[in-house]
């Protein structure tokens, strides 16, 4: 299948989910569930966003990791073997699971994030002598 439509195809394999949008980003493109990625689509291949319970599942089907570049690996997205995505029903369920590992994913990356600190609502004023002192060079 040509590369280009490719990420039709694969929301056509999803549509039994709903809301699945394929928007462009950098060289590939993102796949989204209700405005939330969990997938991308990149060179005609499709990676499913993965956790540490579904991850066993991709590397026991020989799946690779996501690998945009050369030198660089992102281990959270793993690529969706060639017989899932060819079953509507499997690939569905496959989706719903990398968009439940999206979802914990944001849910701690939000309990991680330090809340910023209160800044002071009083306005920081120079002690009194320094007021003076500039008023008298005047």
């Amino acid at each position: 299948m040509p590369a280009d439509t490719f990420p039709e195809y694969v929301q056509d394999q999803l549509r039994e989910l709903g809301r699945v949008t394929v928007k462009r980003m950098f060289s590939g493109h993102g796949v989204y569930f209700d405005g939330v990625i969990f997938a991308i689509v990149n060179r005609g291949s499709l990676f499913f966003k993965v956790d540490d319970e579904s991850r066993p599942s991709y590397e026991a089907l020989g799946s690779e990791p996501f690998k945009p570049l050369k030198k660089l690996t992102i281990r959270s997205y793993y690529e969706v073997p060639a017989d899932v995505i060819e079953d509507p029903a499997t690939l569905a369920a496959w989706a719903r699971r990398a968009m439940a590992a999206q979802a914990q994913a944001q849910k701690q990356k939000r309990r991680a994030k330090p809340k910023p600190a209160r800044a002071s609502r009083k306005k920081l004023r120079r002690p009194p002598e320094r007021r003076k002192s500039r008023l008298s060079r005047a």
